[in-house]
């Protein structure tokens, strides 16, 4: 069986020419297409053996029947795999694949392009009309070489097109790996290189402007060696069109989850070949000799060049998914660094940066960034010569709008964004300059997300396009469907040049580096928050995959949460991080209360996608920062749209997904926030920063409003246990609050520092806020409020039942917190409240008991408290002594939270 056909879907094994299971492959193809391959083969047959390695002059300049049946069936068969790809990608990968899978035509096409890709200069087609006259006329046999060169790379295109996450039918891997083994990118390479000097050496000869020479009457006057020149150009534009359109092609088959041998194929060929530094060579070269668009006799060279140069963009991007695709294979050791340095090439960096800043300059009319200004004029972004906008608007499906943009602008502007991604970005080009293209391609997607949605907001035929484009300042469109993968690439750019130089903190922060550096990045995060708004389309029909770079970017500064701690201590430093003080320069926290709003108001929105993932992971690591270090209005805001979130009480499925998540970031960022107060002492604070103290306020801040904001919801969530899909939630809030709000009212007890006359809640975090001198002036008192104000805090909240309600499961297997942590909870409970917990045990036998989430006697039960007690110690017997390992155990969890050891001693 030949290599990797057994795991190929659409491949039988045993039947080289079946591409669906069931058909042969020519049955898959159009009844003309079919045809037309039948006739191709017989006249295949026909041709003598050695016909493919002859001289093109070795017949003469005649032509034998077969030979032109051959070059009229090629191109009748190109022609049918164009109208297949136009219908769908994929009837033109199958229909592609039918014509490789016939094993007669596929040897013949590689020896073909093994004679094309060896042609000298002097052998190559030239192109009477174009030419006018010059040269010898070359064989229809030369004509069949370069044309079956490019019928090959064309036809492995198509079939390599569209999905890269499937395999390819083995046929067409094998086939691509022939090319590959045959060094056809090696010759192909050593054509460009000549095919090179022969321009260089016709510029050589041309006349400089101003010197005539002797013509007849009537005819035009032409400059000395102008024929010479023409078909140095046209060779030029033909070599690295064919040239680029295989590189393209045996690099996207790379892309579709190709085996380890010909990723190693692939690579080598590329690297021995250097033929994307070769053909960038030729085509800056070509472009340049080829003139301004306004110059004779060279329309349609442009278009060919357009053509290479949209090719070239394509051969970068195709070698970009190679490289991804080599990383999930893991196919040869060193392997990835050796793609970043093909893909860092001089010849090819400096073509697909030139290529990308004349699609921006002609989008946007900005600035060049260095580039030439005689160059740009060179360089063809259009079909009509760069005077018309390169945008046509036409009444798509369902009434709304479609914009028809030229691929190869699109190749220009996202191949040169992919190019200033490190480390495939060289070091002559600045971190800054880099950034600077980035953000300046995100604001062109920024304003073309804003066109469409005011085209989105009128009604269907009463908005004109070109006007709104014109009010942007904007000569191209990007289209609506690749806003997202624009949007996603140029914040991974921006994202990479900046990480570049990270590591802007300590010592260096509020230094002038330090400043710049800040104002760098919050460019950045000013552009994703305006991708992020609610009226911007960018983002609307994202991928997963396309969204993985916005939460990359929405969780990047979430690490400089453990800045806030040096050795378990929270001392947070008077300044914030750098990533945070970016993130709050770039306006991110308002942002994130939008997102949080929007993502309440419909669980099902991108908004509550974005979230989720944010706060899944790091539920409390990229709220924290924000919180302590921003602005305070926007922090209050932030913390009153959390309970809000958490407060309501409609639908079920992605809104208890949603409030999951934000639950577990409420309880999350209040055990931290509990955990920093022994920390926060008052003789501390004097010796301590402005900025310090500032924050340290805001964390007691924190625990005040948490506790008013987000305690009463969390527990009401737990009220209602048929809204949740399962009860870990539950005892994820009794086993992370409960603990601790116990912990302040034993140490509080211990200090006697009760205050009478409040009520609640309100009462026991005016402690926490250093709201009065006596709290202030007593140590822990001023950070843990009143023994009475946290016991009624315990009794609103309803700790027993809560305990009692994830108990309720204790004995069987639906514990998700484990014994030991729920028999900890128990312990600091019971000697918080022992008189709560003693008539808890007492109504265990009670039925009637009903109360939260139901009776909570029985989870409170000697036998329950036994077999948690055995999960934790291995011996206890009863309620009793349950309470006396509350007062042993609750020195050690308290300890563990931050709390002072001395509340060990505390309770009933």
């Amino acid at each position: 069986m030949t290599r990797g056909q057994g795991n190929r879907p659409g491949f039988v094994p045993g039947n080289r020419a079946s591409i669906d299971g069931n058909r042969p492959a020519q049955d898959v193809l159009p009844a003309p297409a079919r045809a037309s391959l039948l006739r191709l083969r017989r006249s295949i047959l026909r041709l003598p053996t050695s016909w493919s390695q002859e001289s093109v002059y070795a017949r003469g300049c005649g032509a034998s029947g077969s030979e032109k049946l051959v070059l009229q069936e090629l191109s009748a068969i190109e022609k049918h795999l164009a109208l297949a790809s136009k219908s769908s990608v994929f009837e033109g990968r199958i229909a592609a694949a039918a014509v490789l899978a016939d094993e007669v035509v596929a040897k013949w096409l590689l020896r073909l392009v093994a004679a094309a890709v060896r042609l000298e200069p002097k052998d190559m087609a030239v192109d009477t009309a174009y030419a006018q006259g010059g040269g010898r006329t070359q064989p229809l046999r030369g004509k069949i070489l370069e044309n079956a060169y490019i019928f090959v790379a064309g036809l492995l295109n198509t079939a390599a097109s569209g999905d890269t996450l499937s395999q390819l039918p083995a046929h067409v891997t094998d086939f691509a790996s022939k090319l590959l083994r045959m060094h056809t990118l090696q010759a192909a390479s050593r054509q460009l290189a000549a095919v090179a000097d022969s321009l260089l050496a016709a510029l050589a000869q041309a006349a400089p402007a101003g010197v005539e020479q002797p013509q007849l009457e009537g005819q035009q006057q032409q400059p000395r060696g102008s024929a010479a020149l023409r078909h140095a150009r046209y060779h030029a534009a033909r070599t690295v069109f064919a040239a680029l359109r295989l590189t393209t092609a045996v690099t996207l088959t790379a892309g579709h989850e190709a085996e380890r041998q010909y990723h190693y194929e692939l690579l080598t060929s590329l690297q021995d070949s250097c033929v994307l530094e070769h053909a960038a060579r030729l085509l800056l070269l070509a472009e340049e000799a080829c003139g301004k668009p306004g110059e004779a006799d060279n329309q349609e060279l442009r278009k060919m060049l357009l053509k290479a140069s949209g090719l070239l963009g394509a051969a970068y991007l195709s070698t970009v998914r190679a490289s991804d695709a080599f990383r999930r294979v893991g196919a040869v050791t060193g392997g990835l660094a050796r793609y970043n340095s093909l893909l860092s090439g001089p010849c090819l960096h400096h073509a697909v940066m030139v290529h990308g800043l004349a699609a921006l300059c002609f989008a946007d009319g900005g600035p060049t960034h260095g580039l030439p200004a005689e160059l740009l004029p060179c360089i063809p972004i259009s079909f009509d010569g760069g005077h018309q906008v390169a945008a046509s608007d036409s009444e798509g499906r369902a009434g709304h709008r479609e914009v028809e943009v030229p691929t190869v602008f699109l190749h220009h502007v996202r191949s040169a964004v992919y190019a200033l991604i490190p480390p495939r970005r060289p070091a002559v080009v600045s971190r800054q300059a880099a950034l600077l293209i980035a953000l300046r391609t995100g604001r062109l997607v920024l304003a073309s997300s804003q066109v469409w949605g005011k085209v989105a907001a009128a009604a269907a035929g009463d908005t004109n396009l070109h006007g709104l484009m014109h009010a942007k300042g904007l000569r191209a469109l990007l289209p609506l469907k690749d806003l997202a993968s624009f949007a996603s690439v140029t914040l991974h750019a921006a994202m990479g040049n900046l990480r570049s130089t990270r590591g802007l903190w300590g010592p260096e922060a509020g230094s002038p580096a330090w400043e710049r550096w800040v104002e760098e990045a919050a460019e950045l995060w000013r552009l994703a928050g305006s991708f992020l708004a609610p009226d911007c389309m960018a983002l609307h029909l994202a991928t997963a995959a396309e969204l993985s770079n916005v939460e990359e970017l929405l969780v990047w500064y979430a690490g400089e949460a453990a800045l806030l701690w040096t050795n378990g201590v929270f001392t947070p430093p008077a300044r914030p991080p750098v990533w945070t003080a970016a993130a709050l320069a770039g306006g991110f926290l308002p942002c994130l209360e939008r997102l949080m709003r929007r993502a309440g108001e419909d669980p099902g929105s991108l908004e509550a996608v974005l979230l989720c993932s944010l706060l899944r992971d790091k539920p409390w690591q990229p709220l924290l920062p924000l919180l302590l270090y921003g602005e305070e209005r926007h922090a209050a805001a932030l913390v009153v749209t959390m309970g809000k979130v958490l407060r309501r009480r409609t639908g079920l499925g992605e809104h208890t997904r949603l409030c999951e998540v934000v639950g577990g970031a409420a309880v999350a960022l209040l055990r931290k926030a509990f955990a920093a107060l022994p920390s926060m002492r008052g003789d501390a604070d004097a010796a301590a920063d402005d900025g310090t103290v500032a924050a340290c306020q805001r964390m007691r801040l924190l625990v005040s409003c948490g506790v008013c904001e987000w305690l009463p919801a969390l527990v009401a969530q737990t009220q209602r246990p048929a809204a949740w899909e399962c009860a870990e939630f539950t005892e994820f809030v009794a086993s992370g609050l409960v603990p601790m709000l116990a912990c302040q009212c034993i140490a509080a007890r211990e200090l006697d520092t009760s205050q009478s006359g409040r009520s609640s809640s309100s009462a026991a975090v005016e402690g926490c806020t250093g709201a009065t001198e006596a709290s202030a002036a007593t140590g822990i008192a001023g950070s843990s409020g009143g023994s009475d104000d946290w016991h009624r805090v315990l009794l609103e909240v309803d700790a027993v039942a809560l305990l009692g309600a994830c108990m309720k499961p204790a004995g069987t297997q639906g514990l998700s917190v484990g014994p030991h942590t729920l028999a900890t909870c128990c312990c600091i409970v019971a000697a918080a409240c022992p008189q709560q917990v003693r008539r808890a045990a007492a109504a265990a036998g009670a039925a009637t008991s009903a109360t939260l989430l139901g009776a909570v006697g029985p989870p409170w039960s000697p036998e329950v408290l036994r077999w948690l007690a055995s999960g934790q110690s291995g011996s206890a017997s009863g309620c009793s002594r349950e309470e006396k390992g509350g007062r042993r155990d609750s020195g050690g969890s308290t300890q563990g939270e931050g709390v002072s050891s001395s509340s060990s001693g505390g309770g009933g």
